[in-house]
């Protein structure tokens, strides 16, 4: 399977699961692995940290620019990228609204506002292609 591939294999499992499961990396070795919601937006997959920035995830995920997401044996690994975009913010908040709204509207809520909306990351493949 190609990177291209595998990655559309990772984009279409985190646009059907309900909680995607992040492992990051300790800063001594070892990982944790912890519950998130993840959303694509015109096929592209993101996620938010529903406790900001002083989420420990989030702040291992960042500091490596990368995760794996875990679902029972198989692994998703992915590159993440910090986004600063106030259209593709809004796309996203839309797309976390008709994902999680009817399931849990308080959660979704905090997805939708700061602090979580300023820590949208883009995930991407982990294999970044050939240089130019």
């Amino acid at each position: 399977m190609t990177a291209t591939e595998e990655f559309q294999e990772t984009t279409a499992y985190l646009e059907h699961v309900e909680t995607a499961m992040i492992a990051t990396t300790l800063p001594r070795g070892g990982e944790i692995i912890t519950p998130i919601w993840a959303v694509t937006v015109d096929g592209v997959p993101y996620i938010r940290s529903g406790h900001g920035t002083q989420a420990k995830w989030y702040r291992r995920a960042l500091q490596a620019g990368r995760a794996d997401f875990v679902d029972g044996t198989r692994r998703f690994p992915v590159r993440l990228a910090a986004t600063a975009d106030a259209a593709r913010d809004t796309a996203v908040d839309q797309a976390y609204i008709d994902k999680y709204q009817t399931l849990w509207p308080g959660p979704t809520r905090s997805m939708t506002t700061e602090p979580a909306r300023t820590t949208t990351l883009r995930l991407l493949s982990p294999d970044p292609g050939p240089a130019r």
